[in-house]
């Protein structure tokens, strides 16, 4: 299936957020070199929120503005019937908590690439997809 964009994961937003990760200057090169390809997911906006202000300590203020930026920027993708009903087979049949079952599925659906820096994930993802990167 040919790729239509890229969905970036919670983690490599939230990485490139954040100027004292260790991971800041891979994940923002990841981020700009699916600038023109990235979409976003509500799930991912709305866990990228919570992990900025619960596990970052950032001002929900502050939070707020960050995430409703990335709204704006970049397309929303819809989650859908199609993708909880792939979401809650993958959670299922490869362990993944549905959180993260559900980002795997709107990749898949979609035909989407994605970008995490989870193993776990990006493992499954591989093996659904066929996929060697």
């Amino acid at each position: 299936m040919e790729e239509r964009g890229v969905i970036i994961d919670t983690m490599v937003w939230a990485h490139a957020l954040n100027r004292d990760s260790p991971y800041f200057g891979k994940a923002r090169k990841l981020i700009s070199e699916h600038e023109r390809d990235t979409v976003l997911l509500p799930n991912i906006a709305l866990e990228l929120y919570n992990v900025l202000v619960r596990d970052y300590g950032l001002p929900a203020y502050r939070t707020s503005s960050l995430v409703l930026k990335l709204l704006e920027r970049y397309p929303v993708i819809p989650i859908t019937k199609a993708e909880c009903v792939k979401a809650i087979e993958i959670a299922s049949s490869q362990g993944l908590s549905v959180f993260d079952a559900l980002v795997a599925a709107a990749a898949l659906v979609n035909g989407f690439h994605l970008v995490t820096f989870d193993k776990r994930l990006a493992n499954t993802y591989r093996r659904l997809t066929g996929s060697k990167r």
